[in-house]
């Protein structure tokens, strides 16, 4: 707001516009202002790959032959409030992470809790926490996880799963059934929603 009054007083012709006119900018440049740093710490958290990853031209691309109108759709979020899950899946090289991270930019924007993930660092991850015996830190990481809106376990099934691996899994799609987390005041039942990225092999 501050830098918006500075621009209007060093513009000679704000004298020009109303004061209604003039209010609303600055009401306008506070209030992008705290949504964009809202934006950047929701980003920041959500460690995505891409983070840049956006809905553009190119997913209209004719030769891509893409179904434009699921991916609009998707792109409003709405399967995540209902709790819906979504499997990604094509060639190598065909954009899929690039796809699943703009999906991700868009509920980062009506600042939903993002989580991505590749499956190998995510199972290693929980996996040499066990193994040390730190299960407080191997909790903490599936409370965070059963804590978010969307998350994102990229390139599935490109490792080797044993018993142990399978176990972790089950037990992060098991937590994405409701729970119960209090917000406003009151207690709300909560769901995530998992996105996975399956190589055609």
């Amino acid at each position: 707001m501050a830098e918006e009054l500075r621009l209007q007083l060093e513009n000679p012709n704000s004298d020009l516009e109303s004061f209604q006119e003039r209010f609303e900018k600055l009401v306008t440049a506070e209030w992008n202002l705290r949504y964009n740093k809202k934006f950047e710490r929701y980003l920041k958290k959500a460690k995505l790959k891409i983070p840049g990853a956006a809905f553009d031209e190119k997913l209209y691309d004719p030769d891509r032959q893409l179904d434009i109108p699921t991916i609009e759709k998707l792109n409003t979020c709405t399967w995540i409030d209902e709790g819906r899950n979504l499997v990604v899946t094509g060639m190598t090289g065909t954009g899929k992470t690039y796809y699943v991270n703009a999906l991700a930019v868009a509920a980062l924007k009506q600042f939903k809790e993002v989580r991505y993930y590749s499956t190998s660092k995510l199972l290693l991850e929980l996996s040499a926490h066990e193994q040390v015996d730190d299960s407080l830190k191997f909790l903490d990481i599936m409370e965070n996880i059963a804590q978010v809106d969307l998350l994102i376990i990229d390139d599935f099934g490109l490792m080797n799963l044993d018993i142990e691996k399978c176990r972790h899994l089950f037990e992060i799609f098991d937590s994405s059934a409701a729970r119960y987390r209090y917000t406003d005041g009151a207690l709300h039942a909560h769901h995530f929603s998992v996105i996975c990225v399956l190589p055609k092999l």
